[in-house]
């Protein structure tokens, strides 16, 4: 309770600073004289920032000369590593003064931030941004857009955001105000050549060469626990895929997923051989690149999967199917039946439990070996 206070209270006052830079310096919706410095503020989870990628490349290939500021979660730094359309990553700091006075340094010409975030809003109306633009959520409830959100953002650009459709296209809209109009939606991942080192040693240690042995991924963890597969399903495809396939089986998961490892490990057949890397994000991108096929729930090291292009099966359960899953020739969504996602894009914070996981537990092993078998007869009648 006292936190949720403190949380009030914070928000108030950032509030009253705004409304005083307001009286002083009115509206972020300023006539767009220079793009020397363009920001795009993003903060939710891994995923999503990979979904913004396209907007770097839209604004790098309209303004080849201008610089490319991402303000984003420290953590995902890493991430963006190597990426020619970012010029400079600033990680967001817990403290609103310290970020404000970052973006003032920078002089940034325009900004747009990606997700409803009250806090960010502020802070980039508070730097002395002269033009902002923020999304407005369309089509559907958004939780994200706050009172206070809502009050702020009638200060500056609004983008509509239809909370329907594919995430990575409506984020291109913030930058129409700067005449940049493209249905590119293509995402973007770099490694470093230390990372591609490691990641091909880790292979070669394991007897895995890529383009000769199928080298196969499964993920199956989650951010979000109301997506979770369970773990005995995954175990099973995994003995699937090397039985039938001679696929090396390579289970991706995070630091703090080890309970996964162990249930996975529990369940599959003692003649299937799982590998468990342990890699830093820059190192995760680069694995990932020199698999050959990608099984998970939608979450971040999917969309790794989609970047470089590899053939993925993805196993939605109550994420929603539309906003960003990938849209790939060779990508295969596997949802259950439902009249809608329990779970969606711009609205994780609101659901029914229950309901997330019947359509979670309700997707089948046979539902997901269809997709997978389809898929990699796809590939060999193409090659």
């Amino acid at each position: 309770m006292f936190k949720l206070n403190q949380k009030k209270i914070e928000n108030a006052l950032l509030l009253l600073m705004c409304v005083g830079k307001f009286l002083v310096s009115g509206r972020a919706t300023k006539k767009i004289s220079r793009l020397d410095n363009i920001l795009v503020v993003h903060l939710s989870k891994l995923g999503d920032m990979v979904c913004t990628t396209p907007m770097f490349h839209a604004i790098k290939q309209k303004y080849p000369r201008s610089c490319v500021y991402v303000l984003g979660a420290e953590p995902y730094r890493e991430l963006l590593r190597g990426n020619s359309d970012v010029d400079r990553y600033l990680g967001y700091q817990s403290s609103i003064f310290k970020n404000i006075k970052m973006l003032k340094k920078e002089k940034i010409d325009y900004a747009c931030l990606a997700y409803p975030n009250f806090t960010a809003l502020a802070v980039m109306y508070l730097a002395g941004i002269p033009t902002i633009c923020v999304p407005q959520v369309v089509a559907r409830f958004c939780p994200l857009e706050t009172k206070t959100y809502r009050f702020l953002r009638r200060w500056v650009l609004t983008a509509p955001h239809d909370a329907w459709k594919y995430a990575p296209r409506e984020y291109l809209r913030l930058l129409e105000p700067i005449g940049i109009y493209t249905d590119e939606i293509k995402t973007y991942l770099f490694y470093t050549s230390e990372a591609e080192n490691k990641a091909m040693a880790f292979l070669q240690q394991h007897e895995a060469v890529p383009g000769r042995d199928f080298l196969v991924g499964i993920a199956p963890g989650a951010g979000h626990k109301l997506k979770l597969w369970p773990t005995e399903r995954f175990a099973y495809l995994a003995d699937y895929l090397q039985e039938k396939y001679q696929a090396k089986i390579f289970l991706i998961t995070g630091p703090d997923e080890q309970d996964l490892v162990e249930k996975m490990m529990a369940s599959i057949k003692p003649t299937t051989k799982v590998i468990n890397p342990k890699f830093s994000i820059e190192e995760l991108k680069a694995f990932i690149s020199k698999l050959s096929f990608f099984v998970s729930v939608s979450t971040g090291p999917m969309h790794f999967a989609d970047a470089f292009d590899i053939p993925l099966v993805v196993v939605v359960g109550p994420a929603d199917e539309v906003t960003q899953t990938p849209r790939g020739v060779y990508s295969r969504i596997v949802k259950p039946e439902r009249k809608e996602a329990a779970i969606y894009t711009m609205c994780t914070r609101i659901f029914d439990y229950e309901e997330a996981r019947r359509q979670a537990e309700s997707t089948t092993v046979e539902m997901v070996k269809e997709k997978i078998d389809e898929l990699i007869s796809l590939i060999k009648d193409k090659k």
